[in-house]
This record gives C-alpha cells, sequence and structure tokens, in this order.
C-alpha cells in the first residue's frame, strides 16, 4: 500500500478468484478488492480471454481486462500440469475466500465443492456464480447476461410494446449478481466471526434479474396482469418519460400530487388542479390521460433547451436530468467530481482508465491501489507468501509447467 492511501475494512482478507471474462466473479472479485482485500486472480498460461479483447490501448492488454483486473494479482496455473490441483489446495487452506465460476480455468472451478471445503478450511467461504444457481430445473445450464435477463423477466419489461424484445444495455444481472453475492460474502464474514466458519453461497444471475422486478411481481399478484414494456415510463406515476428539449432529450419524474400542481402553476394552468382528469396520480396513470399530461410537458419543453428544463423542474422539487451519452458524461462536472475514472500505470509504464469505487465511506473508502498486473507477476510470491513453499519446490513447479511466474523486482 503506498503512503497516504486509506486502509480498506478488508485489510488482511485473502480473495481465490477462479473466473474468466466479463462476468459476475470477476466482478464480485474487483469489488473486494476495492475494499482492501488481497484478490488473487488464477489464470491458465493463456492468460484471461480478456486480455485479447479488443479495444486495446496501443501495446499490451485489452481496455476492459485492465479496468476489471485493476486491484488483483495474477496467478498462473496450468490445470492439467503436474501437481496444479495440490497447488490450488494449498491455496484455499490459507484463503478467507473463494469466488468460483465452475466452468472457468479449464473446469479448475469444478474442483471446489462444498466436500472440498469442509474438509481443506472449514473458514472459508464459498461463493459459486453460475446463470441459473445450483438447485431448480435449469441449474447446471449454461448462460450470461442476455439469457439471465430474458429468463429472470427484465426484456419483456423493457423496450416499448410491438418492438423486438431486447435486454437493457448495461449488464445489469451480472452486476447485480456481483453486488448481491458482495453482500452475501461480507454477511459471511460477519457471522464467522461468531460461529468461526465459513458457508458456501449460491449467486445467480438469474436471481439477481428476478430481484430487479420489486416493483413488478406484487402488481402481477394482486391483478393477474403481465406487465408489458414499459420504455421510460413508470406504470405507478405519470408524467415519467423522457422529453425533447431544443437541444436534446431529458427525463421529467413526477410522483406525487404536489409536483404535479407545481408543474401546473408554472405553466399557467393552475386552472386544471381540480379536474378530474389529473387531480390524482392514480388518474394520471390511465391509458389515454397518461398521454394528455405527458403532452402539457412536451409542450413546455419544446422551446426550452435541456439546463433551462432541468433548472425549472429542479426548482420545483421535480427530478429531472438529462439524458447523456457515454462521451458527454465524461465530460460532466458531477461525473468528475465523484472520483468514478482514474487513470492507472501499469509496470511497463502503460496508462489506461479504470472505474473508479462506488463505496464512499467516510473511514475506510474504496481505492484502486494497484494497476492490472502481468500474466504470473504475482504467481511467485503467492506460493512464497500464502503457501509457505520454498524456493525449491517452486523452482521445480515452474520448470515442470504447473505454474508461470518470475520473481518480482523489488
Amino acid at each position: 500500500m503506498s503512503a497516504g492511501t486509506p486502509s480498506g475494512c478488508l485489510d488482511g482478507m485473502v480473495v481465490i478468484e477462479i473466473a474468466e471474462g466479463w462476468t459476475a466473479a470477476a466482478v464480485c472479485g474487483r469489488l473486494l478488492s476495492e475494499l482492501g482485500a488481497t484478490v488473487y486472480k488464477i489464470e491458465t498460461p493463456q492468460g484471461d480471454r480478456l486480455r485479447a479483447r479488443q479495444p486495446a490501448h496501443g501495446e499490451g492488454d485489452s481496455c476492459v481486462h485492465r479496468s476489471l483486473a485493476t486491484n488483483k494479482r495474477s496467478l498462473c496455473i496450468d490445470p492439467l500440469g503436474t501437481g496444479a490441483r495440490s497447488v490450488l489446495d494449498d491455496l484455499l487452506r490459507r484463503a478467507d475466500v473463494v469466488l468460483i465460476d465452475p466452468f472457468a480455468v479449464d473446469g479448475l472451478g469444478a474442483h471446489v465443492d462444498e466436500a472440498c471445503r469442509a474438509i481443506l478450511n472449514p473458514r472459508l467461504i464459498a461463493a459459486t456464480f453460475s446463470a441459473f444457481g445450483t438447485s431448480g430445473p435449469l441449474a447446471g445450464l449454461p448462460g450470461g447476461e442476455l439469457i439471465g435477463q430474458a429468463q429472470g423477466g427484465i426484456i419483456a419489461t423493457t423496450g416499448h410494446a410491438d418492438e423486438i424484445p431486447h435486454r437493457a444495455g448495461a449488464p445489469i444481472a451480472a452486476h447485480g449478481s456481483a453486488v448481491f453475492a458482495t453482500t452475501a460474502i461480507l454477511a459471511a464474514l460477519f457471522e464467522r466471526e461468531e460461529s468461526g466458519i465459513g458457508q458456501s453461497i449460491d449467486a445467480a444471475l438469474y436471481d439477481a434479474a428476478v430481484a430487479t422486478l420489486y416493483t413488478f411481481i406484487p402488481g402481477y399478484f394482486i391483478s393477474g396482469k403481465a406487465p408489458p414494456p414499459q420504455g421510460n415510463r413508470y406504470a405507478m406515476s405519470a408524467p415519467w418519460n423522457a422529453f425533447p428539449a431544443r437541444d436534446g432529450w431529458i427525463t421529467v419524474s413526477m410522483g406525487t400530487d404536489k409536483q404535479w400542481q407545481g408543474f401546473l402553476a408554472m405553466i399557467g394552468r393552475g386552472d386544471l388542479v381540480d379536474s378530474p382528469r389529473y387531480r390524482t396520480n392514480d388518474e394520471r396513470t390511465q391509458p389515454g390521460i397518461r398521454e394528455e399530461v405527458e403532452g402539457f410537458v412536451a409542450d413546455y419543453l419544446q422551446e426550452r433547451s435541456m439546463r433551462e428544463g432541468i433548472d425549472a423542474f429542479t426548482a420545483l422539487g421535480i427530478p429531472s436530468g438529462s439524458i447523456l451519452s457515454v462521451a458527454q458524461l465524461m465530460n460532466d462536472a458531477n461525473f468528475r467530481s465523484r472520483d468514478m475514472v482514474q487513470t492507472m500505470r501499469t509496470t511497463d509504464g502503460q496508462d489506461y482508465i479504470a472505474v473508479g469505487s462506488t463505496f464512499k465511506m467516510s473511514d475506510t473508502p474504496g481505492t484502486l491501489r494497484s494497476a492490472s498486473p502481468a500474466l504470473g507477476a504475482h504467481t511467485i510470491e503467492a506460493l512464497r507468501e500464502l503457501c509457505g513453499y520454498a524456493s525449491e519446490r517452486i523452482e521445480t513447479l515452474r520448470r515442470a509447467g504447473t505454474v508461470l511466474g518470475q520473481e518480482r523486482a523489488a
């Protein structure tokens, strides 16, 4: 840790990550590393497939790999090499948490099961990541973000009616699964302080997708009607949508009758406050009427700039914001102020951009402490310091091709 770097709430915690690609397990590893955990990412001699994924900035690994591998340490093992399973077992004996994608690292993740955890290290917390979980009719089937959003009900609520179904643009199922798993891991670590025993965590993209439907599921059980695609609307409030201003699009969310009444006063239509068509939110969300109240907002904004519209709605306490492209977001003052982009430098002097930490805590905030590592950069360190291997044993494993790594410069 460099001087001046805040200590993390998980300092001293050892995490073994057995995952490949941009997956929930790998995102979870990144989140735990931001909180101070030492995360050893196990890779094959070919390296994580994300290393070769375009785009890349200059020479070296891809941009997406560098961002996801920031803060992590690379430990390179050939799963088919002599003694590879024994090396993994020794790592697990000394770890606090293991993140497992059963299909990752040429099947090395499948080696870690409940019996293995209980025998090797009863204190170990083992989080298994999959598309559908470890139980149920779909358990064990392959799947990723698109499948998780489809089977988990998200796609059916996204987009507009009578259009080709499409997923949410951001990988919300994978990232939701990572966040839920991180929460479960922190809870399990807290419980372990009392019991001294670890536990297994079943993290499914499917469950994370279903969990995003909190506002849809209760309504279905009451009405028996499945919600149609929502577009930018919200079934329980109106007006609530995206509207064109003179120089771009803004979103407006009116959730209370008071906000609606303030809006009517602002546009000089106070005569409609007591209109039975618009008086309550329940009335404004009815088919046909919803379109009418949205029309009032659209008419107000058509001759105004985004800034003028947002300022006017904000003054009334009505949430409003511009729709930003990624390019616009990068230059947004609020974005810059939140430290959500940081420049990191690899050991060979290459700079790259990494997404910052969302953990904004007063005493132990999430931090980016180290750049993404070269393949196998921490293998020797892990075997010596974590597993307690003598130099002769490490050299034997390295010569046999079981592990890949070089001594790091002091």
